[in-house]
Formats: C-alpha cells, sequence, structure tokens
C-alpha cells in the first residue's frame, strides 16, 4: 500500500514515559480493521515503557484525519528504536499491508 503523506504532530512530555512523539500518515487506500476503515494511520512513539523504562516503543493505530485514534488494534509495532528510525519501519511496514 502506496504512502501518500506523512504529517508530524506536536510532540508532548509525558512524566511516564518520557517525550511523546506523533505523526499522521495518509495511506493511498484506506485499511480495514474489523469493519472499520481509514486512510489515516497514527504513528506513536514514547520514549520509555512503563514496564521497560530502557527501551522506547512505537505503535500504528487506525486513525482519522486528525489524527484522532479510533481503533486500538495495533496494525504494527517497533520496539527499541527512536523516532526517526521507528517511523521509517513502521512506513515500511504499512506499505507491506
Amino acid at each position: 500500500m502506496k504512502v501518500k503523506a506523512v504529517r508530524a504532530l506536536p510532540a508532548r512530555p509525558n512524566t511516564a514515559c518520557g517525550l511523546h512523539q506523533r505523526a499522521l500518515v495518509e495511506l493511498a487506500s484506506p485499511v480495514a480493521v474489523g469493519r472499520r476503515r481509514s486512510p489515516f494511520v497514527l504513528v506513536s512513539h514514547i520514549e520509555r515503557r512503563p514496564e521497560t523504562p530502557e527501551v522506547s516503543e512505537c505503535m500504528a493505530f487506525l486513525a482519522e484525519e486528525d489524527g484522532h485514534v479510533f481503533c486500538w488494534e495495533q496494525l504494527a509495532e517497533v520496539i527499541g528504536l527512536d523516532f526517526a528510525e521507528s517511523l521509517d519501519l513502521m512506513i515500511e511496514r504499512l506499505e507491506e499491508l
């Protein structure tokens, strides 16, 4: 599936998880999760996971055009990379859907 656009969303500090960085990825075609469909995917990255603070985590969720997640079933996950590396890998994984 081809990626049409990637838009950075404002980063937010989080006392439990460090910096929370996000990007909204727009795909050329909608992705389906159950009965929900959207061409938008929110990529969410935290510097440290609460259960393993030395490890970062990045997840992708089906979203609306404004970045609001409406399906919390993960489309993909990347563990242990910084935001830029995670986003690149996540885009590759989304293109494989």
